[in-house]
C-alpha cells in the first residue's frame, strides 16, 4: 500500500480537525482560568497517518504533541478533556500534566516529560516483541531537540545491535521551545547515515504513511529500526507559558500557516471532489460543537481527593509462602541467589537476565549468574557498557509483561541510569493510576569494607533509593534472605532495588534450614535483649556483631536486621524500643538524610516510642565523605567494632579501652630495607568480595631460595587464577597450609626468611612467651608501710553520687514491721511449680514493691533541678547488689510493673547477675532501691539515699515474735522495713502511706494476688 485511500483521508482529516479544536477549546478555558497549563499539538496533526499502518497489538510511545496521533489509534477527545481538566478519570487520574497520553488500552504508554525518557522503554517494549516471536512493533516519537539527549543514541545503537522492531519518529519542528535547533539538530548536522534515516513531509498526510508504511513493515520482518525524519511546523506557542510570536517573525508565521497540514489535505480533498467545501464546513462546525459540549461535560466530572493521593504508588505485597531449596551451612549468598535465579528461569520463561558480563563465560563479575547463560541462552544477555539502557530497556520489557532480573556491575556506577530509575521506573505505576506496571528487579553489588574499593566501587547509597516513591529497596545480609527476598521481588508488580553487600557475598554462613520467601517489611531478630536496641543492615550487621563479642556479659542487646528498607518494619522496632528503652541505629551509608535518620525520627515521633526512651537515639554513620583509595580513608569514615562497642557501653555506662582492629595497616614493601628476619606471606585479596581461595599449588617447599617477585604459591578464586609473587628475596622458611586447602583472604599461609644481616640459614620463629608486666618497689623515708589502693570503679561512682547528694538531699527515716507468714506460705507452694528458682523470697518481697509503687506516683519521680519535680509514668526499681570485697553496686528493673510477677523475677535476677558480672547500671532510672539484710542477721539500719533515687527501702533479718493469739502463745517470723525518704519531696504521711501499702501486700500475699491461680499456671 503507497497511498491512502479516499475514506481514511477524510476520516484523517476529521480526526485532525477534532485535535485542532481541541487545542482551540483549551487555549480559550485556559486564558479563562479554567485550567491550569496547556501543551498544544497545532500543527503536528499531519502524523496522525501513521496510525493507519499499526495493529492492535503495536505499542506507542508518544511525544507531548501527538494528540492527533493517539486520537487516530482510538483515544477521544473526552479522554484527553480529562487530562486537561486533571480529573480523577483521566488516564492518570490528574497526576500528569495535560498532553501526556496513556492508555493501556490502545497500547499508548504513559509518556513522562523529560524529552527522549521514553525511547528506551520503547526499545524494551520493542525486545520483548522481539523475543515472543511476534510480529508487534512499537512506535516512539520524540521532538528533534530531543535528539541531543545520550539516550537517543543508546536506545537507537541498541535497537541497531538487536535489529529489533521499533521505529524512531522524529518531530522536527525546528524549535526547541525558543531555540533554533537548525544547527544542533544531529539530522541536519549529518550524524546519522542516510540509509537509517528516512526524511518525511509531516505536513502531507500521504508522505507520513506512505513511508512509516516501509519503516512498519522493515520493522515487522526483523529487519531492524528506522529514524523517520519527519519535517513539520509548530503553529503554536510552546506551550500557555509561552509566545512564540517573541522569537519567530512574522514572515516565518506567515509561512508556517500556508503549510498547516489540516489546510492541505482539506485543499486536496476539495479538489478530488472527495468532499464538498461547504458540506466540509458544516461537519467542521459539527465537530467544534461537540468538542465544546463534551469539555463542558468533563468540566463536571470529579476531580481527585485526597483519599487518592497515594493510591496506586505501589501494588499489594505478594504471599510469601513458597519453598525455594533446601539448606546449606556453607551457602553463601553469591551460591543462593545463583540457586534462586536458575529455579526462577525454569519455572516462568518470562524471566530474563541483563547486565554486563553476565553472560559465561564470565557469569557476571562476582559470578552471581554464572552457568546461566549455558543453559538458558534465550534468557541471559549481556548488555553493552550503557546503564541507562540497562534500566530504561528493564521498565520497557517490564511493562509490557516480561519479568527482567537486570544487573548493574555496581551500584556506584547507576548515575547514568538516574534519569529512567526515578522517571520511568519509579512512576510510572503511579502516573498512569495503575495501568501500566513495572515488575523490574534492579540489582547491584554495594558498599565498603572491601579495602581498595575507592570512591567508584565502595558507595553505599540507598538512602538515595529510599527517597524515590514507587520504588521498594532491599539489602539482604544473609543467604537464606538474598533467595528469598529476590523471589518476593520477582513476584511483586513493582521496582525492587536489591542492593548486595559485597563484603558478605561470599562468606559461609548459611543455617542448613529450608530456604523460604521472606516478605518484605519484616525485620529479623538476629539476638534477643534487654537493654538496648540495635538496628542495622548489610555489612553493618558483622560490625555489630564483632563489636557485641566480649562484651555479652556487660551488654544485652536486641539486634535486628532491617534488611528491607522501604517498607521498614516500624512494629517490630518500636516494640522493641518500648522494652529496652534505647536505640542505636548502624549504617554504611553516609549521615545526612540517610536511613539511619528516617528509622530515628520516625520512632521518636511516636509518643509511645518518646515516653519510652531512656537515652536519645544514637545513629552510628559514615561520615558526610566519599571514600577514598587508600583502606585508611575507608576505615577513618566508615563505622567499626570499635565505634559500635563505645557506644554500646556508654549506654550502659561503662567505658573501655578499645582500638580499631578493622583493617591491618598497610606498608610498602622495599626490597633494600632491613626488615625483621621472619616475613609472614599473607593470602592477598585478589579481587573484590572475595573471602577465601584455594591453594593450588606451592611452586617452592621449605628450604628453597625464592628471588624476589618470583611465583611462590598459586591460589584459585571464584574469579581467577592466580599465581603470588614473593615479596622479596629469601629462603621459605615453612607453610602453614597444604595444596588444594582452602585459605582465607589475609590469613597467614607461611613464614619467609630473609638474608638481612648475613642470616643464610633457616630459623624457626621465636616461641611466644607470656609478657610479664614490670614492677618496681619504691622505699619511703622513714620506713613506713602503706600500699595506697585506689576505690573500685563502682566504689567511685557511689563516692560520686553520695557526695552530690549531701550538697541537696534532706533525709528523713521511717520505720515498719511486717509479718513475713504470708510471703513464706505463698513461697513454699510455689516451690512446686516450674518457676521456683525464679520466684524467691526477696523476688516476691520486690514484686509487692514495685505493686504498691504504682499507686503512689511521689515514689516514682526525681528532683533533677531544685525547682522541678520529674515523675516517671513507669515503675524503675533499683537493687544494691553487693560485690566481692565488700564492694557495691545497683541493678536497675526497668518499667517494672508493665512484667507479669514471673517475668519481674526473671528480669530482677538478670539484672543483679549483671551487676555481680560488673556491669554498672547507675545511668538507668530508678526512684526507689531495695537493700536487703536478710542473711546478715540485722535486725535495724538505717539506709542512706543513692541519687537519682530519692528513697531506699531496707529489709532486715527475719526474727521470731511471740503474741498471744485466742488465749494462746504463737510464734511468727516477722521483719522490719526502714524508709529512708528525700524530705524535700516526699512527706512523712507519704512515706508512712507508702510503707503501710508494702506492709499489706506482704502480708496478704497470695499467688492468686502475684496473678499465679494456681502452681502449674506459673
Amino acid at each position: 500500500m503507497s497511498s491512502l485511500k479516499e475514506a481514511q483521508k477524510i476520516r484523517l482529516l476529521e480526526t485532525m480537525w477534532s485535535s485542532r479544536e481541541g487545542d482551540r477549546r483549551e487555549g480559550i478555558l485556559y486564558r479563562q482560568g479554567k485550567g491550569w497549563f496547556q501543551i498544544a499539538s497545532v500543527g503536528h496533526e499531519g502524523l496522525s497517518a501513521l496510525a493507519v499502518n499499526l495493529r492492535r497489538e503495536d505499542y506507542i510511545f508518544p511525544h507531548y504533541r501527538d494528540r492527533a496521533l493517539v486520537m487516530a489509534r482510538g483515544m477521544t477527545t473526552k479522554q484527553i478533556a480529562r487530562g486537561f481538566f486533571a480529573k480523577l478519570g483521566s488516564s492518570s487520574g490528574g497526576r500528569q500534566l495535560p498532553a501526556h497520553f496513556s492508555s493501556r488500552e490502545h497500547n499508548i504508554w504513559s509518556m513522562p516529560s523529560p524529552t527522549g525518557s521514553n525511547l528506551l522503554p520503547a526499545c524494551g517494549a520493542a525486545w520483548g516483541m522481539q523475543l515472543d516471536g511476534s510480529e508487534s512493533v512499537a512506535v516512539v516519537c520524540v521532538g528533534d531537540a530531543g535528539m541531543r539527549q545520550g539516550e537517543f543514541y543508546e536506545a537507537y545503537t541498541f535497537a541497531v545491535q538487536l535489529s529489533l522492531p521499533v521505529v524512531f519518529v522524529v518531530e522536527d519542528n525546528r524549535y526547541g521551545i525558543s531555540t533554533p535547533t537548525q544547527m544542533m539538530n544531529p539530522l541536519r548536522l549529518g550524524i546519522f547515515d542516510d540509509q537509517r534515516v528516512v526524511r518525511v513531509d509531516g505536513r502531507r498526510v500521504d508522505d507520513v504513511f506512505s513511508k512509516s508504511a516501509r519503516a512498519i513493515r522493515k520493522a515487522r520482518s526483523g529487519s531492524g529500526p528506522t529514524i523517520l525524519w519527519c519535517e513539520l511546523d509548530r503553529l503554536c506557542s510552546h506551550s500557555s507559558s509561552d509566545d512564540q510570536r517573541q522569537y519567530v517573525s512574522e514572515e516565518e508565521l506567515k509561512l508556517m500557516d500556508d503549510r498547516d497540514p489540516i489546510k492541505q489535505l482539506e485543499n486536496e480533498l476539495i479538489a478530488e471532489g472527495a468532499i464538498d467545501r461547504n458540506d466540509w464546513q458544516g461537519r467542521q462546525e459539527t465537530i467544534s460543537h461537540d468538542v465544546e459540549s463534551t469539555y463542558e461535560e468533563v468540566s463536571h466530572e470529579e476531580d481527585p481527593g485526597e483519599q487518592h493521593t497515594l493510591e496506586e504508588l505501589l501494588g499489594e505485597l505478594p504471599e510469601t509462602k513458597e519453598v525455594l531449596f533446601e539448606g546449606d551451612k556453607d551457602l553463601r549468598i553469591v551460591d543462593a541467589l545463583n540457586k534462586a535465579f536458575r529455579k526462577f528461569l525454569e519455572k516462568d520463561r518470562r524471566v530474563m537476565f541483563f547486565g554486563e558480563d553476565v553472560a559465561d563465560p564470565m557469569g557476571g563479575v562476582f559470578k552471581l549468574t554464572k552457568g546461566l547463560s549455558a543453559d538458558y541462552s534465550d534468557r541471559v544477555f549481556n548488555s553493552p557498557l550503557a546503564e541507562a539502557t540497562i534500566l530504561g530497556v528493564a521498565c520497557g520489557l517490564a511493562s509490557y509483561g516480561m519479568r527482567p532480573i537486570f544487573e548493574l556491575q555496581f551500584i556506584d556506577f547507576v548515575g547514568p541510569a538516574w534519569n529512567q530509575l526515578v522517571t520511568n521506573l519509579a512512576m510510572l505505576r503511579w502516573r498512569s493510576m495503575g495501568e501500566w506496571k513495572c515488575p523490574a528487579v534492579i540489582y547491584a553489588p554495594y558498599g565498603a569494607y572491601l579495602p581498595g574499593g575507592g570512591p567508584w566501587h565502595s558507595q553505599s547509597n540507598e538512602s538515595a533509593f529510599a527517597h524515590i516513591p514507587g520504588l521498594r529497596v532491599v539489602v539482604p545480609s544473609t543467604p537464606e534472605d538474598a533467595a528469598g527476598l529476590m523471589s518476593s521481588a520477582l513476584k511483586a508488580e513493582d521496582p525492587t532495588i536489591f542492593l548486595l553487600p559485597k563484603h558478605l557475598l561470599r562468606v559461609r554462613m548459611g543455617t542448613g534450614k529450608r530456604v523460604t520467601e521472606v516478605p518484605f517489611g519484616e525485620a529479623r531478630q538476629v539476638e534477643e535483649g534487654w537493654d538496648v536496641t540495635v538496628v542495622a543492615w548489610g555489612n553493618c550487621l558483622e560490625q555489630v556483631d564483632k563489636a557485641l563479642d566480649g562484651i555479652r556479659d556487660r551488654v544485652s542487646a536486641d539486634v535486628f536486621d532491617l534488611r528491607s528498607i522501604i517498607p521498614w518494619d516500624r512494629e517490630s522496632i518500636k516494640a522493641s524500643v518500648q522494652r529496652t528503652g534505647r536505640l542505636i541505629v548502624v549504617q554504611e551509608d553516609n549521615r545526612s538524610s540517610s536511613v539511619g535518620q528516617m528509622v530515628i525520627q520516625e520512632l521518636i515521633e511516636d509518643p509511645e516510642v518518646w515516653r519510652a526512651l531512656c537515652q536519645p537515639p544514637k545513629l552510628i554513620s559514615r561520615s558526610d565523605v566519599h571514600i577514598g583509595f587508600n583502606p585508611k580513608y575507608e576505615y577513618a569514615c566508615l563505622p567499626s567494632p570499635a565505634d559500635i562497642q563505645q557506644v554500646l557501653l556508654s549506654f550502659v555506662q561503662e567505658t573501655i579501652s578499645v582500638e580499631n582492629d578493622s583493617v591491618d595497616e598497610i606498608k610498602p614493601v622495599n626490597g633494600n630495607s632491613k626488615m625483621s628476619d621472619l616475613i609472614p606471606l599473607k593470602v592477598p585479596a585478589v579481587g573484590e568480595g572475595l573471602e577465601e581461595a584455594r591453594i593450588l599449588k606451592f611452586f617452592k617447599n621449605p628450604g628453597d631460595r625464592v628471588e624476589k617477585d618470583e611465583p611462590l604459591y598459586q591460589l584459585e578464586t571464584d574469579k581467577a587464577v592466580v599465581d603470588v609473587e614473593s615479596p622479596m628475596e629469601g629462603i621459605v622458611s615453612s607453610w602453614n597450609a597444604d595444596a588444594d586447602s582452602i585459605v582465607e583472604v589475609g590469613a597467614q599461609v607461611g613464614l619467609l626468611q630473609t638474608e638481612a644481616n648475613g642470616v643464610h640459614e633457616i630459623q624457626s620463629p621465636a616461641p611466644e612467651t607470656e609478657h610479664v608486666p614490670v614492677r618496681t618497689a619504691v622505699k619511703e623515708e622513714p620506713a613506713l608501710e602503706f600500699e595506697e589502693q585506689p576505690l573500685s570503679a563502682s566504689q567511685q561512682v557511689l563516692a560520686g553520687r553520695l557526695a552530690r547528694a549531701a550538697q541537696v538531699a534532706v533525709p528523713a527515716t521511717i520505720f515498719q514491721t511486717v509479718c513475713w507468714e504470708s510471703l513464706m506460705a505463698t513461697r513454699r507452694e510455689l516451690k512446686e511449680g516450674p518457676d521456683a528458682e525464679t520466684l524467691t523470697t526477696f523476688s516476691l518481697a520486690a514484686w509487692s514493691v514495685v505493686d504498691a509503687l504504682k499507686e503512689h506516683p511521689i515514689f516514682r519521680s526525681s528532683l533533677p533541678k531544685s525547682s522541678v519535680l520529674r515523675v516517671y509514668k513507669n515503675v524503675h526499681l533499683g537493687v544494691a547488689v553487693s560485690l566481692p570485697g565488700d564492694d557495691l553496686t545497683t541493678a536497675v528493673v526497668e518499667n517494672a510493673e508493665t512484667m507479669s510477677s514471673v517475668e519481674f523475677a526473671r528480669r530482677l535476677r538478670l539484672q543483679v547477675e549483671r551487676a555481680r558480672k560488673g556491669q554498672d547500671q547507675a545511668g538507668l532510672q530508678t526512684s526507689v532501691i531495695l537493700t536487703s539484710l536478710t542473711g546478715m542477721k540485722v535486725r535495724d539500719a538505717i539506709p542512706v539515699i543513692v541519687p537519682p533515687a530519692m528513697a531506699t527501702l531496707g529489709f532486715s533479718s527475719p526474727y521470731d515474735e511471740l503474741s498471744l493469739k485466742d488465749g494462746t502463745v504463737v510464734s511468727q517470723t516477722m521483719l522490719n522495713l526502714s524508709l529512708t525518704i528525700d524530705h524535700r519531696v516526699v512527706n512523712g504521711s507519704a512515706a508512712a502511706a507508702f510503707l503501710n501499702d508494702v506492709k499489706d501486700r506482704i502480708e496478704n500475699m497470695s499467688p492468686a494476688r502475684l496473678g499465679l491461680d494456681s502452681v502449674k499456671s506459673s
